[in-house]
């Protein structure tokens, strides 16, 4: 795979490699598994909560912002 990365971001690798004293394709790669690992991670809580309302295993609107309303009052002495 080939990738293509501005200008500006490529002097931002750069630097912060030359910082550390790490290679930048090293570091490179470190923040593309970072940022893959942290996609999967949202995207299977997003299939895991469509499911589970498919199953209709969620809290109903009014609920939640009743609760939401009294951690702002108990916090704050506010409403929001």
């Amino acid at each position: 795979m080939t990738l293509t990365v501005p200008p500006e971001i490529e002097e931002q690798i750069t630097a912060l490699a030359k910082a550390s004293g790490r290679n930048p394709m090293a570091l490179t790669a470190e923040a593309l598994r970072a940022y893959v690992a942290r996609e999967e991670r949202i995207v299977a809580g997003i299939r895991e909560g469509l499911a589970a309302a498919e199953r209709g295993e969620f809290v109903p609107h009014d609920e939640v912002f009743d609760k939401l309303e009294k951690k702002l009052l108990d916090k704050y002495g506010t409403r929001a």
